[in-house]
């Protein structure tokens, strides 16, 4: 018996529910397998970012956000003024 014909005929919903869950992150679960990149940096910076803003209950500028962005997120000196 294969394993589709096995899913067709199983009543355990749970099963069923975790199959359907691997079958549509197939491309993504077996693209990490061949290149073992994750985007959990990506996630912790958008986090942090997203924390800075909750905090600040707004900026007046975009200028002031982003110097907020650069001087919690990626400790560099903020940037020349003009």
């Amino acid at each position: 018996m294969t394993v589709s014909r096995l899913l067709d005929t199983t009543r355990l919903e749970p099963f069923k529910k975790f199959v359907g869950m691997l079958r549509g992150h197939l491309d993504g679960i077996l693209s990490w397998t061949k290149h073992r990149v994750s985007n959990g940096a990506v996630e912790g910076m958008n986090n942090k970012i997203k924390s800075i803003s909750h905090r600040s209950i707004g900026f007046r500028t975009a200028e002031n956000f982003i110097a907020a962005i650069y001087h919690c997120c990626a400790r560099l000196p903020l940037p020349a003024e003009r």
